[in-house]
């Protein structure tokens, strides 16, 4: 039986349908969807993400205002669910970066 409840993160997560979303949306919840499947607990989840709670589950944004929840079990995180957030995030944490050195003349 898949963790996966949601039949449109199923597709993504199989890489067999973008799901509706834009390719560069589905390429990171497909990314994200394989970390947590991977996880076991919360401190195998925030090493890579920071997990909204709310009451009954845990929230982790994927790309623009898309995320995927989950319940945590005693076996890990189950039941995962694409979910449309509140607020927009970011494809990728930037690292703020030192600007370009400029070459000798």
């Amino acid at each position: 039986m898949s963790r996966i409840s949601d039949s449109n993160l199923l597709a993504i997560a199989e890489g067999t349908s973008a799901g509706g979303l834009a390719l560069k949306t589905a390429k990171a919840v497909h990314y994200i969807t394989n970390l947590l499947l991977a996880a076991r607990d919360l401190d195998d989840i925030s090493v890579f993400a920071e997990p909204i709670s709310t009451a009954d589950r845990h929230i982790v944004p994927a790309c623009g205002k898309w995320g995927i929840s989950f319940v945590l079990t005693g076996a890990g995180p189950d039941d995962f669910r694409l979910t449309k957030l509140d607020k927009t995030w970011p494809a990728k944490n930037r690292r703020s970066s030192r600007p370009r050195r400029r070459g000798k003349s």
